[in-house]
């Protein structure tokens, strides 16, 4: 199931049109039929920011539930994140996932490099065994 699947399939479990989850989320109209089987980190913080009891998880991959267990957490949101807090714990929520997002885009700047410097070498190589 791509992205744009569970992301209908989240608004039929909640009830909303696709319309009206754009609207809440600061989506263009039409935005969720163009989705294939990325997001943006901005849009992905506006979509959990909107709805914060959908599982990012599930949402990216597929894997596990589609709402986060919240029965033991209560979620206050203001203009600073989402600060979580249950079992005597608080988590800035939208900290700890900007944090995995920039790391995880570092990840993949460091990739690219790394793959251009393998495509030089690569060039290199054929161009010295002609």
């Amino acid at each position: 199931m791509e992205l744009r699947e569970r992301l209908l399939e989240f608004t039929v479990k909640k009830g909303i049109s696709v319309a009206e989850f754009e609207r809440a989320c600061g989506l263009s109209n039409g935005y969720v039929g163009k989705i294939r089987n990325a997001l943006g980190r901005r849009k992905l913080e506006d979509i959990l920011s909107a709805f914060p009891d959908l599982n990012k998880v599930w949402l990216l991959t597929g894997e596990g539930k589609m709402f986060n267990d919240t029965s033991s957490y209560v979620a206050n949101s203001d203009h600073h994140g989402t600060s979580v807090a249950g079992n005597g714990n608080n988590v800035n929520a939208t900290s700890a996932l900007e944090k995995a997002l920039e790391s995880l885009m570092e990840q993949q700047r460091l990739t690219a490099k790394a793959q251009e410097q393998v495509d030089r070498l690569l060039s290199l190589m054929e161009r010295m065994t002609k």
